[in-house]
């Protein structure tokens, strides 16, 4: 099959909340888990198989066809994982297959806009993680929602433009994010210039209208929390299409756009990030070489430009990440992390990591940016050169702030799930980070999310509540009450049977 960024985009999460982790991956036919012996793939130790392995390979173009790699027809699943063993736990037939939908409709006949994939995890409930995987961003643009209950995966809902008059064609990024914009529990799904609804409906499209700019296909996407006094999460992000914005800044719930520059050419980076001791954040991209009114600046959120020239000051475009004890963003460009000086307007290099590379070519990414260890700031994974390791580097510079582990944060925890997807960009928050609140992080003032856990007893408020269970083998469920007076009964088929009840004070 092709490999690369567009192709093979999977997913590490926990779906069924037994507090580990399943992995989710697009397959076909012959589809094989194997296991391995020293740390070494063994062919020997077949672990799982998915459909007919006599059909592995029979629906794509091999070395020497037309299209090597592509895959022509022959049915496509979606399969989820046993993330400890590897066993298959379900696979369900993939609605936008090739086989189903042709090639051209995605708007080409040599599968390059058929071929363009993303995938992420969202809580469209508001409670639950599903599965999203999408198809098309270039012409034709799908998105199909699974849940994982009860061992099986099921449709939730899928999206395409096809359908609706082909409203949101064109739209999509090589990147997605996730996050409630619009405040009402459930994630919305950041396509670019495209976001949808926790339903799978168009929330809204950056079409030209009600103040909205007119979007295109991009390469850089940021979506997070970037005024310290403004409600809601903004987006931040870069366009291929020289007619329309080539840095534009728009709030995340409505569309409606803050900041445009328009340099009139394919701006392929960009980046938003809190990098000055203005309040809010800034961002910069590849826009104008020269102009600071066509996008060559570094600019506020609030309009006030920082710079008139964002390469003369050697900012990278690429990861934004917190590594040292302030409030505000470092730089990770290939293996190197970089502290913007706003005094002197110019970049310097802080730690450059030894004996390992970047990922992804000239997208130069590490393999993982995340608060992996709790304590904030972000540990950066690496290959060495040789591929014989993973390398986790973490920050040995202190921090006078105490902030809950950014995996806390579900627009943040949300990221790192999506953060191999296609053209990896860095994770952001829900909230406001920077040096000007730093008060407000003293006296440990943050907004802090609600946790889940999977394994908490259930909570019962009522005086009176009647429990029913699926299963009549189950034997065991904890439960505690608050302020109520408790009566508890346990029935079989309308007999009662024993049992055995112990309760405690919490």
């Amino acid at each position: 099959l092709t490999s690369g960024a567009h192709y093979n985009q999977f997913l590490v999460y926990d779906f069924d909340g037994d507090g580990k982790s399943e992995f989710v991956v697009k397959t076909a036919d012959g589809t094989t888990v194997y296991g391995a012996t020293y740390g070494r793939v063994d062919y020997n130790k077949v672990i799982s198989v998915i459909g007919d392995p006599a059909k592995n390979g029979a629906y794509r173009y091999g070395p020497s066809g037309p299209f090597p790699g592509k895959v022509w027809g022959g049915p496509e699943y979606i399969s989820i994982f046993d993330g400890e063993t590897g066993a298959v736990l379900d696979s369900i037939e993939y609605r936008y297959s090739i086989e189903k939908t042709g090639v051209a409709s995605w708007g080409d006949t040599w599968f390059n806009r058929s071929d363009r994939f993303l995938a992420t995890v969202a809580y469209l409930n508001g409670t639950t993680p599903s599965i999203v995987f999408g198809r098309g961003y270039y012409a034709r643009t799908t998105f199909v929602a699974y849940d994982f209950v009860n061992g099986k995966l099921q449709e939730r809902w899928h999206f395409d433009t096809q359908e609706i008059g082909g409203k949101g064609e064109g739209m999509g990024n090589h990147n997605i994010s996730v996050a409630d914009v619009d405040n009402d529990g459930c994630d919305e799904i950041i396509a670019g210039s495209l976001t949808l609804d926790h339903d799978g409906k168009i929330l809204y499209v950056m079409d030209g209208e009600m103040g909205r700019e007119l979007g295109s296909h991009g390469d850089a996407l940021h979506v997070g929390a970037f005024f310290p006094d403004r409600e809601g999460l903004q987006v931040f992000g870069v366009h291929e299409v020289p007619s329309v914005a080539s840095l534009e800044l728009h709030d995340a719930a409505t569309g409606e756009t803050l900041q445009a520059y328009f340099a009139y050419k394919d701006t392929g980076r960009g980046v938003c990030a809190n990098i000055a001791s203005e309040p809010g954040y800034e961002f910069w991209g590849a826009g104008d070489f020269y102009d600071v009114n066509k996008g060559a600046g570094i600019y506020n959120v609030y309009g006030k430009v920082i710079s008139n020239d964002c390469r003369a000051a050697g900012l990278p475009m690429n990861f934004a990440l917190y590594w040292d004890g302030d409030l505000m963003h470092e730089l990770l460009d290939d293996v190197s992390i970089f502290k913007y000086d706003e005094t002197k307007d110019k970049t310097d290099i802080i730690r450059t990591f030894e004996g390992v590379k970047s990922i992804n070519g000239t997208k130069a990414n590490p393999c993982l940016q995340a608060d992996i260890l709790g304590d904030w700031r972000e540990e950066v994974i690496y290959p060495t050169f040789d591929n014989t390791e993973l390398r986790i580097y973490s920050t040995t510079i202190p921090t006078q702030y105490r902030i809950y582990t950014l995996m806390h944060d579900p627009v943040y925890r949300l990221g790192i799930a999506w953060q191999n997807v296609a053209y990896n960009q860095p994770p952001h928050t829900s909230f406001y980070l920077g040096e000007d609140i730093r008060d407000v992080v003293l006296a440990n003032n943050l907004p802090v999310k609600d946790v889940y856990y999977p394994n908490k007893p259930k909570k019962v408020d009522a005086p009176e509540e009647k429990l029913f269970y699926k299963s009549p083998s189950e034997s065991k469920m904890d439960l505690y009450f608050e302020n109520s007076k408790v009566k508890i009964i346990i029935e079989n088929d309308e007999e009662i049977v024993g049992g055995k009840i112990s309760v405690k004070r919490l």
